[in-house]
């Protein structure tokens, strides 16, 4: 098949993929009818709820590298740069999967883990970042590791009040009560 058939092809699923989903059809229904993946599916949908179908139909057909405009990542370094449960992911630093989830959902474009990383170390952020082990740390190393989260938002915070922010605000942004706040 040449490639143009190919689009046209892929065109004609995306237009009943729309479809579907407009008149409530299930996102599982919607990939098997027209036979598209489950991911695709799903993030279809998520366009149409935030854009309307319109959105979906400027989707061009072979994707280029998704890139964030100016705005996009100040955003999003300001997201990082708060508190997790601001957006409604628990912990008081950011793993990759939960920044990964947010740009998704902010967006609609989706990174690869070692992209968000690496978007995240340029930022100079990564002290902002858990990052998941594969064996189970010793106690000590737990303790000493939210120590190290701790003295980091301290910083953070501090930064934050020398830079003129009140201690309410503060204390929303770091998920800090006010009266830790007040003592700092």
């Amino acid at each position: 098949m040449s490639k143009n058939m190919d689009d046209a092809l892929l065109a004609r699923r995306r237009a009943l993929a729309a479809e579907l989903l407009l008149n409530g059809q299930g996102v599982s229904d919607v990939s098997r009818k027209a036979r598209l993946s489950l991911p695709t599916v799903s993030k279809y949908k998520d366009l149409i709820e935030r854009g309307g179908p319109e959105v979906l139909a400027r989707l061009r057909i072979h994707g280029n590298v998704p890139r964030l405009d100016d705005a996009s990542q100040s955003w999003l370094v300001s997201a990082i740069k708060h508190s997790p449960g601001l957006h409604g992911y628990p912990g008081p630093t950011w793993t990759i999967r939960q920044l990964r989830k947010l740009i998704f959902r902010r967006f609609g474009v989706q990174f690869s883990a070692s992209h968000v990383g690496y978007l995240v170390r340029g930022y100079g952020l990564a002290y902002r970042l858990t990052y998941p082990t594969s064996e189970k740390p010793s106690r000590a190393a737990t303790e000493k590791s939210q120590c190290d989260v701790y003295a980091a938002r301290r910083k953070v915070a501090a930064k934050m009040l020398l830079d003129g922010e009140g201690a309410e605000r503060v204390s929303k942004a770091l998920n800090i009560s006010e009266r830790t706040i007040a003592k700092y």
